[in-house]
Formats: structure tokens, sequence, C-alpha cells
């Protein structure tokens, strides 16, 4: 592993959009740069022990250091992938183990570094929420059961 954020409390995905700020180590910063700079080495965010109650009902877009003055675009090379929650309390709870899923991010991380976007002490993940929307266009609301937390993020090398 090489960063690990495990805040005191989860976070909780109950906005459209939820930002969190993944703090990076001198170390940690220069390995995944080095992971990315390989031809063999394939990173990794680890989005790791989510719960919930109740199925959200719609998936979690995550971008690896959007800009901060837009809308994310699944376009750019921030983006990363989308969390689903289809089966995926059940297979944990199958397993034994606290869900758990993981995004191969080596491109992100090779372009925001040849786009001199990549940061030395701090990465921002962004989750936007996408869910079915009502007659108006507005994201259909959101019940308190619904609202899935993640206890921790991961940056791995394999």
């Amino acid at each position: 592993m090489l960063a690990r954020m495990a805040p005191p409390q989860p976070i909780a995905l109950g906005s459209p959009t939820t930002t969190t700020h993944f703090p990076l180590t001198q170390q940690a910063s220069a390995a995944i740069v080095q992971a990315a700079e390989g031809k063999s080495a394939r990173l990794f965010l680890n989005v790791v022990g989510i719960n919930y109650r109740q199925n959200p009902g719609a998936g979690y877009e995550i971008y690896l250091n959007p800009p901060a003055d837009g809308v994310p675009d699944r376009a750019s090379a921030h983006y990363i992938g989308v969390l689903h929650f289809y089966g995926l309390k059940e297979a944990a709870e199958a397993s034994g183990k606290p869900a758990e899923l993981s995004f191969e991010i080596t491109e992100q991380v090779r372009q925001l570094q040849q786009t001199h976007h990549w940061p030395a002490q701090e990465l921002t993940i962004t989750f936007v929420r996408r869910g079915a929307q009502d007659a108006s266009g507005q994201q259909s609301a959101q019940s308190p059961e619904s609202i899935p937390t993640i206890s921790a993020l991961e940056i791995v090398a394999e």
C-alpha cells in the first residue's frame, strides 16, 4: 500500500457531490508517481468499508483531482469510474469481509503528472451521485437509510 486515508468518521455520500481530501506524504506521492512511470506497475484506488442500510439506487462517478471551478466530466482524465451497489453488500456478507471496490488509476495519474495537475501533498477525490431524475430533471431525493458511507481510501500498486 502506498497511501491510506481513514478519517475518524466514515465519509458519507449524502450530497449530490461529495469531495474528500486525501493527504499524501512526500514519500507516498513520489512512490505513486514512480509506479505510474513504470512499465509493469498498475495503480489502484481502493474504496474500503462501503456500507449502507438500503441500496442507494444510484451510482457515484469518482473523479481524481477534478478542476475546482466546474462540473466533473466523464470524458476527462480525472474520471476513474462508477461506484455501483448492485450485489455489493450481499457479496461482502458472503465473504465475511467489508465491501470494497478497486479502480485502476494508472493512466489518470500519468495524465495528471504530464499536465502538471498531480499534487505533491494532497489528492482531491470527488464522488458525484447519478441517479433517477424527476420530470424536471432533478435527482430523486435520497432517504437517510440509502446514504452510503466509506471507511477508507487506499492507493496501492500491483
